[in-house]
């Protein structure tokens, strides 16, 4: 049984939103979630491979306060207004199709 984390399906629709298709990509994902890992790598291999039919590279560490990625969720934390035209719409019926009822 494939246990799917939630973040994996909102990257999935993240990727497919932005149209990444037929290439090599490589994240970096933060190890907030050690010992999570081969799960985690199980959950976007089908998501980003199979589903999306993208290369993928996974490599884990710590991001710094000084990282893209921190900087990104601060932005998108204080967001309080919708202001900005670049999220991703995912409907909760997207999400509930990939978790085990």
């Amino acid at each position: 049984m494939l246990r799917v984390r939630l973040y994996c399906i909102i990257i999935y629709y993240i990727f497919k939103d932005i149209r990444v298709k037929g290439e090599e990509i490589a994240l970096e994902i933060c190890r907030d979630f050690q010992g999570h890992e081969a799960d985690i790598t199980s959950n976007l291999k089908y998501f980003l491979g199979e589903k999306l039919n993208l290369k993928t590279n996974f490599k884990y560490l710590k991001l710094s306060k000084d990282s893209n990625a921190d900087k990104y969720s601060r932005l998108i934390r204080e967001d309080f207004k919708n202001k900005m035209n670049c999220y991703v719409n995912i409907d909760l019926n997207d999400i509930e199709k990939y978790l085990i009822k």
